[in-house]
């Protein structure tokens, strides 16, 4: 027979879900794409800064959007300004 789950616990997580992402509001860039650093050169960027990459892509804000690991090697989820790499939003787990 299967354990319930505590609500608290349920709700708890489902609010950190959707508590995490951008919202649609959230623009990193409302520059031109030619301003913007190519995908290469962001994500070579990125990784002289001691980033490991997992995966690494344009999202429908505008943003670059890195999953991997920081400096630390704590798992993260950061997302960047396509045009200069400064940092929007930062998701970190552990």
């Amino acid at each position: 027979m299967p354990v319930p789950i505590p609500t608290s616990i349920f709700v708890t997580a489902l609010l950190t879900l959707l508590a995490s992402p951008l919202h649609s509001t959230d623009v990193c860039s409302t520059q031109p794409q030619e301003t913007w650093l190519s995908m290469a050169q962001a994500r070579a960027e990125l990784q002289q800064q001691g980033y490991q990459i997992r995966t690494f892509q344009k999202t429908r804000t505008n943003c670059y959007k890195l999953h991997g690991f920081d400096q630390d090697g704590t798992k993260v989820d950061v997302y960047f300004s396509p045009v200069d790499l400064s940092k929007v939003k930062e998701n970190r787990y552990g």
